[in-house]
């Protein structure tokens, strides 16, 4: 039995003080043992890795070809070239299938002929959807998809089951896990560059999170959280980011968490059809992805991944009206809190931060979906069934300066 709790957000952090019941859930703590994937790449290959995207690329491969038969033949060309890394990483999800690899100009040339070969993309620069903070306002955003008008914004009602036994798979910076506020259901699943460092120094990752999952900030506030790091010194790529995502789908397949997961995707770079590809993949396979529209001011079709199979956030701001820095464009799917918003930071296992961007609504959403999944299993059963009701249950009309995205905002369906 569930019970419906509310909950008065605070001006700046303090002890959270609910109007409690007897359905209130426990949290359960969260030791599961994360397994790291095998890899084919050297070690060699490892160690020389950067984020640098200079001189590296995706490669797609056509369906039925013999990815083994065929690594083999650009290992071959690869062969001893000391300046470049070679084969860095395989992409296998669903009928995407690929390789990242860093190679000279001769090498990617003779792959891009080959009969195997579908696409050849170069890998890009990717940055963390977070604009700037200000520290000195009220946060609003948990009260924001709690009510359909604006009446209160400073107070989230939610039901008590509050996410629990979801999992969130955080594609980001990392999160800094002793933060009190996660309550030990925090845990670092996988560092997609094994050599670099494995915990959050931007904070970016902690924050997203936070928005997710934490106590005080959190919209599924018993869920637990996964990083799965691709952002490394404020910096991701089209390669890393891929490796990252195509580890988190196989270890929802792997734990058969396909009915209680969702990947949250804040990072947002160049078009990537290798990255549609596979989150296409993962939506026919039953995982939803939530990502974030992008900072620039137009076209979310060219910046977020998975447009279509997706959950495309935008942000608005505590008027609901889309922020000046989000894109939009009927590549979005709905709009959500994403300016001024305070949650969990780095630094400290009581520190916080308030921040602005797509990426804050993106995690908003993500928690909804989590949140949203428990309560209503049946209707959120597979990818495209969440999809629709996010999309469908939201609040219509709400959103000033809209553009030719759609005017929806993001709801939780408290009745409120």
């Amino acid at each position: 039995m569930t019970s419906i709790l509310a909950q008065r957000l605070p001006p700046v952090m303090r002890k959270m003080h609910l109007v409690t019941s007897s359905g209130l859930i426990a949290i359960a703590s969260f030791r599961q043992v994360l397994a790291a994937p095998s890899s084919l790449v050297s070690e060699r290959s490892a160690k020389l890795e950067t984020i640098d995207p200079a001189d590296k690329y995706i490669i797609t491969l056509k369906s039925g070809v013999n990815v083994t038969v065929h690594l083999s033949f650009a290992q071959g060309l690869h062969g001893n070239d000391a300046t470049t890394g070679g084969l860095l990483g395989q992409y296998d999800i669903g009928n995407f299938q690929g390789y990242y690899g860093h190679y000279n100009k001769t090498t990617i040339e003779q792959i891009k002929r080959h009969d195997d070969v579908a696409a050849v993309e170069k890998d890009q620069s990717w940055t963390p959807s977070r604009m700037t903070a200000q520290y000195n306002s009220p946060n609003y955003g948990l009260g924001h998809i709690s009510h359909r008008a604006l009446r209160d914004p400073s107070l989230y009602i939610y039901d008590s089951s509050a996410g629990a036994g979801t999992y969130a798979y955080i594609l980001d910076s990392g999160i800094n896990d002793r933060h009190i506020d996660f309550e030990g259901r925090a845990r670092l699943g996988h560092n997609t560059m094994q050599y670099e460092q494995k915990k959050d120094t931007t904070g970016h990752g902690t924050h997203i999170a936070g928005l997710i999952g934490s106590k005080t900030f959190g919209v599924a506030k018993q869920c637990k959280m996964i990083a799965v790091k691709v952002v490394y010194n404020n910096r991701a790529n089209t390669g890393v980011t891929l490796r990252g995502y195509q580890w988190a789908v196989q270890h929802i397949l792997q734990y058969n968490r396909r009915g209680n997961s969702v990947i949250n995707i804040s990072v947002n770079g160049p078009p990537s059809g290798a990255l549609d590809n596979a989150v296409r993949e993962a939506y026919g396979r039953g995982i939803l992805t939530v990502v974030s529209a992008g900072n620039n001011g137009g076209d979310a079709r060219q910046y977020a991944p998975g447009v279509g199979t997706a959950l495309v956030v935008a942000a608005a701001d505590r008027y609901r009206r889309r922020a000046s820095f989000s894109n939009g464009g009927p590549g979005v799917s709905l709009f959500g809190p994403g300016v001024e918003i305070l949650s969990t930071w780095i630094g400290s296992d009581r520190a916080t931060s308030r921040q602005s961007g797509t990426s804050m609504a993106a995690a908003h959403v993500a928690g909804m979906v989590l949140y949203l999944k428990v309560l209503y299993p049946r209707r959120m059963a597979t990818a495209a069934q969440a999809r629709s009701y996010v999309i469908n249950t939201a609040t219509t009309q709400a959103v000033g300066r809209v553009g030719d995205a759609p005017n929806k905002f993001a709801y939780n369906g408290s009745g409120s």
